[in-house]
């Protein structure tokens, strides 16, 4: 079977983008590890996905392949979507690599410095054809998006254009080639660029972290765009964007956009179009990926990367530690800092030519 994308990820994103595209008219194969394939299953009972929501498109859509052998996916497209949280990374890496060719452009919905993760595991095995495939990374996600239901996904905001970088970022222009007619893509400068431009970055642990009493009262019903911002929660926000910004303007990266200000309006009321987005479920708890996944990644990497840059960020390294004593976790020593990405020890410069 030939199709035009392969998604890779069961979860509310993966679910939402094969439904998407399936609805426009692609074929699409969706695939996840074994222990996915009751969920595959309820999306055949169900007669497939059910997109609901602002995504421009809504209705329930089959995607052409539902599968959990990676090889027959991996078979089907060129195309590869990797859309599940950064904690599974390394377990898709390994079980794309067998998979993998020449031909192969992989992104991955966030990267999250993923990019790195699927090269590490690649370069285990010198001669496999995974370490000539294309790797990407998309700086956000597609959509703000929840699973609802069985095979049922909400996506509450329509797409924008998404900004790419590969490792190495020479190969972005290969990916954007071709993602052309999928996606609304642009280039980025390198995947650090893309990681550190996450929205996430700036408001999932700085916004969590201050409400951490309310988080855990809410028993699990804690909405954050709807319960958790004020004027002292965009404070943090805003003080973690500027020392974020700070890292970019010394490694010479861009900034996409003003993060802090979208809470800031939505602190005035909810924007037409808004109504679903401000409605989003969690974090639940501080086990929930804002806290856990963001603290991590993003923050973690943000951290480690100001220090090797000179860049004072307190505002951020007390975030982080606040999260890991909530956790029990010392995110700063266990996360995607430079040490565990492999860029120990190489001053701003080295990093960025490590990354071309």
């Amino acid at each position: 079977m030939k199709t035009d994308i392969v998604i890779i990820g069961c979860g509310s994103t993966g679910e939402a983008a094969a439904a998407w595209f399936s609805l426009r008219g692609k074929r699409v194969a969706l695939c996840d590890a074994e222990r996915f394939i009751p969920q595959m299953e309820t999306m055949r009972g169900r007669g497939g996905i059910l997109l609901r929501g602002n995504a421009g498109i809504t209705g329930r859509a089959m995607p052409a392949l539902l599968t959990a052998d990676f090889a027959e996916a991996l078979a089907s497209s060129s195309r590869v979507l990797v859309c599940v949280p950064a904690l599974r990374h390394e377990e898709i890496a390994r079980l794309c690599r067998p998979c993998l060719t020449a031909e192969h452009c992989v992104l991955v919905v966030p990267g999250n410095m993923g990019s790195l993760v699927f090269r590490s595991v690649f370069a285990e095995d010198e001669s496999c054809a995974a370490n000539r495939a294309c790797i990407a990374e998309m700086s956000d996600n597609l959509w703000a998006c929840r699973t609802t239901g069985p095979a049922e996904v909400l996506v509450a905001l329509p797409m924008k254009d998404k900004r790419i970088a590969a490792f190495p970022a020479g190969d972005t222009p290969r990916v954007l080639e071709a993602f052309k007619d999928m996606l609304p893509l642009a280039a980025g400068g390198n995947v650090l660029e893309t990681a550190l431009n996450s929205p996430n970055v700036v408001t999932h642990v700085a916004g969590c972290v201050p409400n951490a009493a309310g988080i855990d009262r809410s028993g699990g019903k804690f909405a954050f765009f709807r319960d958790g911002l004020s004027a002292s929660v965009i404070k943090c926000s805003a003080a973690v964007e500027a020392e974020r910004d700070a890292v970019l303007e010394r490694l010479g990266l861009a900034r996409y956009m003003q993060v802090t200000a979208l809470s800031e309006k939505l602190m005035q009321g909810t924007p037409p179009g808004f109504e679903a987005f401000v409605e989003l479920d969690g974090p639940g708890n501080l086990r929930h990926r804002y806290v856990e996944e963001d603290a991590m990644c993003g923050m973690s990497l943000l951290v480690s990367l100001a220090e090797a840059c000179g860049v004072d960020v307190p505002v951020s390294r007390s975030l982080l530690c606040l999260a890991g004593v909530f956790n029990g976790t010392d995110y700063a020593e266990s996360g995607r800092n430079l040490k565990n990405l492999g860029l120990a020890g190489l001053a701003p410069q080295e990093i960025l030519v490590r990354l071309c």
